[in-house]
């Protein structure tokens, strides 16, 4: 505020230093309820700026002002406060999200371990079926062979059973 025996240096940004005590009211001069920019300078306290809004003529004057002013505060308050409340709602989603992606997570790393083992049996597995094919080409080759070593046996067998018959026939 602007006390008495303080000295105007300027108003809204016009430098009234010299002015008289009219001209400087004059350069008060503006639409009521705007504000006002002064500086001065107060001995106890050296150079200041102030902002001050100029009253309705009409009636206004400053309990008006000030009621106002505590009608917008009060209403800033109560914004305020619904602000506190959604930020607090906010806060626990934020929690129970976070929560929620930390049990995906670890869901997802357990999903991850168990692909890996699981990969792993495969591989072993598949490894192991290899060796079984293998074992089997060779069973099948074995066998193969077996049979023709059957096959030729048979054939020496029907050879000899053909010469006793022609020997029995000949001693006859």
């Amino acid at each position: 505020l602007v006390f008495v025996g303080d000295r105007i240096l300027s108003v809204a940004g016009k430098d009234v230093r010299g002015l008289s005590v009219r001209d400087v009211q004059r350069a008060f001069a503006s639409e009521p309820g705007m504000p006002v920019c002064v500086e001065g300078y107060r001995a106890t306290d050296g150079l200041y700026r102030v902002t001050l809004i100029r009253a309705n003529p009409e009636g206004a004057g400053i309990a008006t002002l000030c009621n106002e002013a505590c009608g917008a505060a009060r209403k800033l308050y109560e914004e305020l406060e619904a602000v506190r409340e959604d930020r607090a709602r906010v806060r626990d989603q934020v929690t129970e999200l976070t929560e929620e992606v930390l049990r995906l997570k670890s869901g997802v790393e357990e999903a991850n371990e168990r692909a890996v083992l699981a990969q792993a049996d495969w591989s072993e597995g598949h490894a192991l079926l290899d060796r079984a094919n293998e074992m089997l080409d060779g069973v099948r080759a074995d066998l193969a062979k077996t049979q023709s070593e059957l096959q030729e046996e048979k054939q020496r067998v029907a050879e000899l059973e053909v010469q006793a018959r022609e020997g029995d026939t000949a001693r006859e």
